[in-house]
C-alpha cells in the first residue's frame, strides 16, 4: 500500500510511506517538532519505529511532513478472544518552512483512507490541540489517567511497608487487565511490558511488580527529574485482585512503599490528563464493538463522511444489550432517517453507550 499520491497545491510533492532507511531524516523532523530528550528519541527510534509505518509528504527526497501509524492489538469486551488491530496516530509534524500548505491534511486523509481500506474500525490519537483534528472528524472520548505527586489533601502518602513491590520479575502479562474495570484496551503481552519498561527508563523510572507477581505499575518523573517525585503512569493486575479491593488500596500497599524505599516521602494522586480523540473508519465494524445497557434503541441515519467513503449512506443502527449493529439500507428504503455527519454520529454513539468509560488508553507513543 505504498502507491504515491501528488499534492494538488504542490504537484512536486509526493505523499508516500517512508522507507526504513529514511530513519535519520524522520528523526530529525521529529526532534525539530517535539524536541524530545535524546534518551526518549533513542527509545522511540529503536523500540517503536521499526514496527510502525510513517506516511510522508516528500519533495525530491526531502521529508516535509509526516505522521506515524503505530500498531496495537486491542481487546474489546464485545469481541472477546479476537484481538483487533488498530493504529495509534503519533508524530504529526511538518517542517517549519512548509507549514500551512495543506501537506498534513493530505497525509491525514490518505492515512485515514488506507486504514479504512484495511478494515480497521477506528483510529485514535492524543492531540496537541483538539482543533487540529476536528476538521478530520475526530472527537474527544477520554482522558489519560495517571497518578502524580501533590501536597493536596486526599492524596496518598508514600509510607514504609514490610513487603513492598519489587523491581524485578515478570508477571504473566497476557493475563493482566487495566484497573477501573476497563474493558477495551491494548493487549498486554510480554513484549509490550518490556517496551514499556524501556520507555519508563527514559524518564528515570521503571516498573514495580506486585509482591506476588500478579501485576505491575509503571512510573517515571516529569522531565526525567527524580527531584519532582515519582509519577505512576500505568497499572495492570489480574482481574481477581480488583474484585477484592480498590485499585487505590493495591497501590498503597505495594507500589507506594516501593517508591518510598527508593525516593522517600512524597504524595501522589489520580488525575485526568490530555484527552484522547477517536475517528470512526468503518461504521459497521465500530458499532459491533459497542456495549449497551438499557432498552433497545433503534435509529435510522443518512451518514455523511467526506473522507471515508464506506461510511456514506443510510444505516439502521440498533443498540441492544445483546449486541449493537449498524446495517446498511438501500436508497429505496422508506424508513424515516436523520442526516448526520460522521463526527456528530460518533458523539451520539459515545453518549448513548459506555464505550468511552470502558476505554483504557495510556500509551504516549
Amino acid at each position: 500500500m505504498n502507491s504515491e499520491h501528488r499534492n494538488k497545491g504542490m504537484p512536486e510533492v509526493v505523499i508516500k510511506y517512508a522507507e526504513k532507511n529514511q530513519k535519520e531524516a524522520i528523526r530529525a523532523l521529529w526532534q525539530e517538532a517535539f524536541a524530545d530528550a535524546e534518551a526518549f528519541a533513542d527509545y522511540y527510534f529503536t523500540q517503536v519505529y521499526p514496527e510502525n509505518r510513517v506516511l510522508t509528504a516528500e519533495k525530491e527526497g526531502q521529508i516535509l511532513s509526516m505522521l506515524h501509524l503505530n500498531p496495537y492489538e486491542w481487546q474489546f469486551e464485545m469481541n472477546p478472544g479476537h484481538p483487533v488491530q488498530l493504529h495509534y496516530i503519533v508524530g504529526v509534524a511538518t517542517d517549519r518552512a512548509y507549514r500551512r500548505r495543506g501537506l498534513m491534511a493530505e497525509c491525514m486523509r490518505r492515512a485515514l483512507q488506507d486504514m479504512e481500506q484495511a478494515g480497521e474500525p477506528f483510529t485514535y490519537l492524543m492531540p496537541a490541540r483538539e482543533e487540529y483534528y476536528t476538521p478530520f472528524d475526530f472527537i474527544s472520548v477520554a482522558g489519560q489517567r495517571i497518578w502524580e505527586k501533590t501536597d493536596k489533601a486526599g492524596s496518598w502518602i508514600l509510607q514504609k511497608a514490610e513487603k513492598p513491590g519489587r523491581e524485578d520479575g515478570e508477571s504473566e502479562s497476557e493475563k493482566l487487565v487495566p484497573p477501573w474495570k476497563a474493558r477495551n484496551y491494548p493487549v498486554r503481552t510480554g513484549a509490550y511490558r518490556r517496551r514499556l519498561e524501556a520507555e519508563m527508563k527514559c524518564d528515570c523510572g521503571g516498573l514495580i511488580e506486585w509482591a506476588d507477581s500478579k501485576g505491575y505499575a509503571a512510573y517515571g518523573f516529569e522531565d526525567g527529574d527524580p527531584k519532582t517525585g515519582p509519577v505512576i503512569m500505568q497499572v495492570y493486575m489480574e482481574e481477581a485482585i480488583e474484585e477484592k479491593k480498590p485499585v487505590s488500596d493495591v497501590i498503597e500497599e505495594t507500589v507506594c512503599p516501593a517508591l518510598y524505599k527508593r525516593y522517600g516521602d512524597c504524595r501522589i494522586r489520580y488525575v485526568e490528563k490530555q484527552p484522547i480523540m477517536l475517528r470512526i473508519l468503518n461504521l459497521e465494524r465500530f458499532v459491533k464493538l459497542l456495549s449497551y445497557k438499557g432498552d433497545d434503541r433503534i435509529y435510522h441515519v443518512q451518514v455523511r463522511d467526506a473522507i471515508c467513503g464506506s461510511n456514506q449512506g443510510r444505516f439502521c443502527i440498533c443498540l441492544s444489550e445483546n449486541g449493537c449493529t449498524a446495517t446498511r439500507l438501500s436508497e429505496a428504503d422508506e424508513a424515516e432517517y436523520k442526516v448526520q455527519e460522521i463526527a456528530e454520529l460518533t458523539e451520539q454513539l459515545i453518549k448513548d453507550t459506555d464505550f468511552a468509560d470502558a476505554l483504557y488508553i495510556m500509551e504516549i507513543v
